[in-house]
């Protein structure tokens, strides 16, 4: 990856010094300079952990609900916000947030602060809902057609009243007002299959944003009739005339339309200061909580069955008959009881027959999702219950599925008192098949009528605690050296959770959306990283509230002393203590990292992200976006942990707070970058770095060469460029916190996500990739790279035992080995620690060298990034490699070595080893060379292989810093007609930003860096190209130079134009209307070109799929076109200037398109207003692409062929028009993403 500058001055990077050749032999020269502090070990990511929990479902803690808002309007008491996420996409039924609480915030002078606590009075949902089965996600009936049909969805309530309606919709996305409503009874004997709905589908679907005031006329004459055989609603209604018509909408509401009341949430009080009025972009948190689901009350008529897995609490379908409700634990209930959580379930049971509360949760061997019981071990099966009138007061566990023939189910009499029910069983078989074999429940079960009480009905393996995890898993981290554990079962909750079930023992925390089966809490997660002697990194939703954020920070911090201090004074220490931890946690660990949220940019996590968040200050009226309100978050939250009085210096040395940035940005206002400026106390902006998957956009990973090899090449294809362009950008921005990693190693697909199809051959496929040598070597290398770069905290993901996907060690089933990426990040963490040194690379091979220092230690890394077979199919793989030490002596040397060759992986057994062997240290020469005296083979450097020589009680020798200086590239020549013109630079300090491109060869030149292989960002190549005459060309440090002289070669076509486009440093997405954009480059002999744009198209730089592009999307957002529109077009004219003569030989232009339909496009010119088509090859379409799809398609023009382009003295304009399905623009290309190739033809 190239980063272009002007001629003028190089942005500043590390650099090295480097004398370099190229040869077949890899060399390095280390030097005993420091370039990055010591990192420490590295971290892990958990995602629940191998907690020692086989029932997920029996905690029956209070439903919570949490959730956050944006305010679209100023009112003193009414909030009011985005209608779909009001009714949850007709899904919430008025009255479903009554009670809540709100809380409410903007940002004055420069700092987030709540302005406003209130309760939620009334929560009406009574409007027109648009969508219904058959034509959902925006879909139009076709402005043609004047009927429609629908049916109503199994999970839908019958014996019940719908109304129907119709709108039309205009181009710019308005909507006409409703039609006439008719209504419809849905009869209680609605078929079960109803005809599915056939409509003609408009086009075009509605745009995201309506623009303009124009709207439609209403359709007129609507009609709706229910066929009671088939189940079809058709609707039919008059024409509506306007010419700007994209199509028609159904509409449909529960609520009779002459009663409706609109959408609102009615505060219970209306403030007298207009300062604590709502006001538009106020960012509005909700704390709400259940204990009894009532879906008449909550759930829209359209989901009435479709019960949310928030609120499926007791895993059964609740009847009229058969009723629960989540109940308070009363005074007398056993202490044991009371302190494990808030509430118990409560089921009603009217009639005799049986109610079983069941889980899908074991299976065979031939699946990677659910446990497998073994009939080696045994398993505990806990509950506490009273009854109340239960004609049999019994219950019964069982195993419902494959096995539950050979299950003897478990008798429990109960009582009308709570008692604890404890057992213990086996299983008689292991199942061997997969999930289609079946898979198996485990059921509690009585029968009514009657009431019972049921409460921490846990299933778990014998032998390990509860939520605890297995001996061998404390070993493995142990092991490791790993330095902390970062939890992720506390975020990515989708309705949050509050302080006092959050410090709960495990299982006590509320039943929270995508998180309800889980019972992780932080005591419980505390005890696990005490237990391994890891710190925590901590990650906590942004949900909690003031009074529960400095809750935090006593739980943590505050001692209890239970002879002068009291529940009432400390209770969140007192709870602590209650628990069994009398010292503060604060005392247990070095450092406690901390995190607000995950991935705060990623609109999977709604709604606890920031990404799209706009904040106004009252003050100033500055604007705040995106990651800049995500900083000023944090801020908020460190500010109340220092506002505690249970804060202190310890506490504020200890804590680490950390940013979640985006690694696809990496401008300097990046989402990472704009949340540090803004979050000063924040030490870390971190991103997510994967080699491969569908984090990075790669295709799934295949074994064979060259699989291994494109894993392998990710320090220097991804690692090093991304690390130097956020080192610039950081620097840019003023940020000095440090880089580094939440989420890193080898990455994976899954299937559905990206477009990606995923078969299981392919997952398996993928596993052997990812979980072999090749992979391993891979993932140290960019953990490596990015530590000489100075990322600090570096994050492997995960910690879990699995054969896919994102995990460190088989399955015990399996042998429980680790797989090699974690063998190696290990090796690191226990021998390799130190500080980088400076390593030199003096040749382009594909091995890799690092250095760190601890004292007299110096620890040597020496990767191979070579595979056998690959590129050259006659290649063994092995590499010679002479590394230059800089130290006279050493006492001792160890080599650490991995086994194995690259396509070898520890699925199956523990094949990649680590192995250590004691070397001579009377051998010792300053010269190294990796050979078969020194652990290796005669050949050199085995493929794919890692080898580390730990070098004790040295004697270093000292470094004279007489490096810097200025050269020709290895095989450039002093005097010549090719280009570029390319020099290498080395300056110790690491500072370029001196570097000058100088000579007589012409004023627009372009400059650009790139790092050498094997350097890791340290030694830069600099190419100089675009000279527009002959002359001298020389890049210049200070006193250092280098000269080259070039000479124009006979009809040589240079870049006339070019665009490069980088993602926008700005904070709106969207450019403004009369926005152009310049040329990165032109030559001198033309006027400065800009871009220009239709009417009918918007510029925007598209961050999600399309960052480092130009998307130009239609105003008429989601226009789905067949033909060139005259509005829609990306222009730009070449115009000579005065006594200049051109000669075009070619146009190239990266195409983009996002989604899957082709991308239909053509390229006109004009010379005095007339306009002629282009041949551009491919000349017809290109397929779509899909997220993470910047790169361009390239699309060529010849025009060499056209008369009138090869002596041009006046304007031509160029015209690309592009239309289809999708949003569509200019993609990344290698090199420049538009260019106008030529030369002077005077």
């Amino acid at each position: 990856m190239s980063k272009w500058y002007s001629a003028g001055a190089l942005a500043g990077v590390l650099a090295t010094t480097c004398i370099a050749e190229t040869t077949s032999e890899a060399r390095f020269r280390v030097l005993p300079m420091v370039v990055a502090e010591n990192p420490g070990a590295y971290t892990f990511t958990v995602a629940e952990g191998p907690v020692n929990a086989l029932l997920k479902c029996g905690n029956f803690e209070p439903i919570s609900l949490r959730t956050k808002w944006h305010a679209l309007a100023d009112s003193p008491n009414d909030i009011r916000i985005d209608r779909n996420i009001m009714s949850y996409y007709d899904s919430k039924h008025t009255g479903f947030y009554d009670g809540a609480k709100v809380r409410i915030y903007r940002v004055r002078n420069g700092k987030l602060m709540k302005v406003r606590e209130d309760r939620v009075k009334e929560y009406v949902v009574e409007d027109w809902n648009y969508g219904v089965e058959g034509l959902y996600a925006g879909k139009l009936v076709a402005p043609s057609a004047t009927q429609a049909s629908t049916h109503i969805a199994e999970w839908s309530r019958k014996g019940c009243d719908a109304w129907f309606a119709v709108v039309a919709v205009n181009k710019d996305g308005n909507r006409s007002p409703v039609s006439n409503a008719v209504r419809i009874q849905i009869p209680e004997d609605y078929p079960s299959t109803p005809t599915t709905p056939q409509n003609r589908i408009a086009p075009q679907r509605i745009p995201w944003k309506p623009v303009g005031a124009t709207v439609p006329g209403a359709p007129s004459n609507f009609r709706a009739q229910l066929n009671p055989a088939t189940g079809e609603i058709r609707m039919k209604w008059d024409a509506v005339s306007d010419p700007n018509l994209i199509g028609y909408q159904i509409a449909k509401t529960d609520y009779n339309p002459a009663t409706h009341r609109g959408n609102h949430i009615y505060l219970e009080t209306s403030p007298a200061d207009p300062a604590q009025h709502i006001k538009t972009d106020d960012l509005i948190f909700v704390d709400h909580e259940i204990l009894e689901f009532d879906r008449d009350k909550m759930m829209s008529n359209r989901v009435l069955d479709a019960i949310p897995e928030q609120i499926k609490q007791p895993y059964f379908k609740d009847t009229p008959t058969r009723r629960w409700k989540l109940e308070p634990h009363s005074a007398d209930a056993p202490e044991e009881l009371k302190h494990s959580g808030r509430t118990c379930v409560r089921i009603e049971v009217e009639d005799s027959e049986e109610l079983a509360l069941r889980k899908h949760n074991h299976a065979g061997l031939k699946q990677n999702w659910y446990p497998v019981l073994d009939p080696e071990k045994t398993y505990v099966v806990e509950f506490w219950a009273k009854h109340d009138g239960l004609a049999k007061p019994s219950a019964t566990f069982r195993l419902d599925g494959p096995l539950e023939d050979s299950f003897q189910p478990l008798e429990y009499p109960l009582s009308n008192d709570w008692k604890k029910h404890t057992g213990e069983f086996r299983v008689a078989e292991k199942l061997q098949g997969d999930e289609a074999a079946g898979v198996g429940l485990m059921a509690l079960a009585f029968n009514g009528p009657g009431t019972i009480w049921i409460d921490n009905w846990r299933v778990y393996e014998k032998g390990t605690a509860f939520m605890d995890y297995p001996a061998e898993d404390y070993e493995a981290l142990r092991e490791s050296g790993m330095s902390a554990f970062r939890s992720h079962a506390h975020i990515k909750t989708e309705h949050g959770y509050s302080m006092d079930g959050f410090t709960n023992p495990a299982g006590g925390i509320e039943w929270r959306g995508k998180k309800a089966n889980s019972f992780n809490t932080l005591p419980n997660q505390l005890a696990i990283m005490k237990k391994a002697g890891l710190d925590p990194w901590l990650q906590i939703e942004m949900c909690m509230d003031e009074t529960e954020w400095q809750g935090f920070v006593e739980y943590m911090c505050a001692p209890f002393d239970p002879a002068k201090d009291s529940a009432d004074a400390k209770p969140w220490a007192f709870k602590r203590h209650q628990q069994g931890q009398a010292a503060p946690y604060l005392d247990e660990f070095e450092r406690i990292i901390f995190e607000v949220g995950n991935e705060t940019w990623n609109p999977i996590f709604k709604p606890w992200i920031f990404n799209g968040v706009t904040l106004v200050d009252e003050a100033s009226g500055r604007k705040y976006i995106n990651g800049e309100v995500y900083g000023l978050f944090q801020e908020y939250v460190i500010d109340l942990f220092r506002s505690s009085p249970h804060w202190s210096k310890t506490a504020e040395e200890k804590f680490e707070f950390v940013l979640g940035g985006w690694a696809s940005q990496t401008d300097t206002n990046g989402y990472g970058q704009a949340a540090a400026r803004f979050s000063p106390s924040s030490e870390h902006v971190l991103i997510a770095a994967y080699n491969g998957g569908w984090d990075e956009g790669a295709p799934p990973a295949k074994p064979g060469p060259k699989g291994y090899s494109d894993a392998l090449g990710i320090a220097e294809r991804a690692s090093i460029p991304r690390a130097l362009t956020l080192n610039s950008s950081m620097k840019a921005a003023g940020v000095k916190a440090a880089l580094g990693t939440y989420e890193g190693g080898p990455g994976y697909n899954i299937n559905g996500l990206n477009g990606v199809d995923m078969t299981m051959e392919q997952v398996e496929q993928e596993a052997q990739t990812m979980k072999s040598l090749a992979a391993g070597t891979a993932t140290l290398d960019a953990f490596l790279a990015q530590g000489l770069l100075g990322f600090k905290l570096q994050n492997f993901f995960t910690f879990e035992r699995n054969r896919n996907y994102w995990t460190s060690h088989a399955r015990m089933e399996n042998g429980g080995q680790a797989y090699p990426s974690w063998k190696l990040l290990s090796l690191f963490n226990n021998e390799g620690t130190g500080d980088f040194l400076m390593v030199q690379s003096l040749t382009d091979p594909l091995v890799s060298a690092y250095a760190t220092k601890d004292g007299n230690r110096c620890n040597l890394f020496v990767l191979s990034r070579k595979v056998d077979g690959y590129p050259e199919t006659d290649s063994d793989g092995f590499s010679p490699v002479q590394i230059q030490l800089p130290f006279r002596s050493a006492k001792g040397i160890t080599l650490y070595r991995t086994t194995g060759m690259p396509a070898d992986h520890n699925l199956d057994s523990d094949k990649v080893k680590v192995e250590r062997i004691e070397l001579d240290a009377k051998t010792y020469s300053p010269n190294l060379s990796v050979n078969e005296t020194t652990g290796a083979d005669a050949r050199g450097l085995p493929p794919a292989s890692t080898f580390l020589y730990v070098f004790e009680d040295v004697e270093w020798l000292k470094w004279r810093d007489d490096a810097t200086f200025v050269n020709l590239a290895p095989g450039q020549v002093a005097k010549t007609q090719a280009d570029p013109i390319r020099f290498r630079v080395a300056l110790p300090s690491g500072n370029l930003q001196e570097l000058q491109v100088a000579g007589t060869s012409g004023a627009n030149r372009t400059a650009s860096v790139e790092p050498v292989p094997g350097s890791y960002g340290t030694v830069y190549d600099v190419a100089v190209d675009n000279m527009s005459g002959s002359g001298s060309v020389a890049l210049k440090c200070g006193r250092q130079s280098a000269v080259v002289e070039y000479t124009v070669p006979e009809g040589k076509q240079i870049p006339v134009a070019s665009w490069d486009f980088q993602p926008l440093e700005k904070t709106d997405v969207w450019l403004p209307k009369a926005e152009t954009l310049a040329a990165t480059r032109f030559m001198g002999a033309i006027e400065k070109p800009v871009l220009s744009f239709g009417e009918g198209f918007l510029p925007t730089d598209n961050p999600y799929y399309n960052n480092d592009g130009l998307a130009a999307m239609p105003k008429e957002f989601w226009k789905e076109t067949t033909e060139a529109d005259e509005k829609e077009y990306i222009g730009f004219t070449i115009q000579p200037r005065k006594n200049m003569a051109l000669a075009l030989d070619q146009l190239k232009i990266g195409l983009w398109n996002f989604g899957k339909e082709p991308l239909e496009f053509e390229l006109r010119y004009s010379i005095g207003g007339r306009f002629r088509e282009i041949d551009i090859q491919p000349h017809d379409e290109i397929k779509g692409h899909t997220f993470h799809s910047g790169q361009g398609v390239p699309a060529i023009a010849d025009l060499s062929g056209i008369k009138e382009l090869q002596k041009l003295k006046e304007p031509v304009e160029f015209r690309l028009y592009l239309w289809g399905k999708d949003p569509r623009g200019i993609g990344k290309l290698e090199g420049s993403d538009l260019v106008v190739t030529g030369r002077m033809a005077n």
